[in-house]
Formats: structure tokens, sequence, C-alpha cells
């Protein structure tokens, strides 16, 4: 019985540093994707549209129970930098997209899991 407790406090260890790991790179890209954006010479919406639509996707895929957590700290960036410094209120579209594409990350990984995937990860995060 030891071994089983053992191994489940070790999943939860390991569950809580991805969470935190990914709390910190989808905070870090989006402020860095925000950064971008902001820059005088930077007038390829379409690029930065794609990267945030790709962060969110691969954090949504990555922990799909956090899909919302992702696409906020992905997406929120550039609208706060837009409303305070230019007024730009059109810039909150930033989340839609943010928030779409963390929830297809999620969709994909539970229509790709394997069948015979063990339900660790779902079991740990109940346990909580």
């Amino acid at each position: 019985m030891y071994m089983v407790h053992s191994f489940k406090l070790k999943v939860i260890d390991f569950m809580k540093a991805k969470f935190w790991v990914l709390f910190i790179i989808s905070m870090s890209v989006g402020l860095l994707i925000s950064w971008m954006d902001s820059r005088p010479n930077w007038d390829d919406t379409g690029m930065t549209v794609a990267f945030i639509f790709g962060t969110a996707m691969i954090l949504g895929f990555s922990m799909p129970r956090f899909a919302w957590l992702w696409a906020i700290l992905d997406g929120i960036w550039i609208p706060i930098n837009n409303l305070i410094f230019h007024q730009q209120y059109a810039t909150i579209i930033v989340l839609l997209i943010a928030f779409i594409s963390a929830y297809a990350g999620a969709a994909f990984r539970k229509i790709f899991r394997p069948v015979n995937a063990s339900s660790t990860e779902t079991n740990v995060i109940r346990m909580k």
C-alpha cells in the first residue's frame, strides 16, 4: 500500500511542477508576443495571431483542465498594452482567439488520447 501512496504523491508533485512550468511559459510567451506586437516596425497581424493561436493550442493540449487559464495568460497582454497606451478596444478579440485555440488544443488532447491510456492524470487532478 505504501508504494501506491508514494507513487500518487510523486505524480501529484509532477503535476504541480508541470502546472507552474506551463504557467511561467504561458505568461512569458504572452508578454513576449505583446512586446513584439508593440514594436514600431512590426505590422504583421497574421504572425501575431499565429503565435497566440499556436502557443495557446500547445498549452491547452499540454494541460487541458486549465485551458481557460492558458488562454488568459497568453492572450491578455496585447489588449492590456493597447488599452493603456493606444486606447484601442478592438484588440480584445485576441482573447477570443486565445480561448478558441486553447480549447481546440484541449479537444485534440481528448480526441487523440489513446484508448488504453492510463487515467493517472485524471485521478490525480480529482484528488486535489
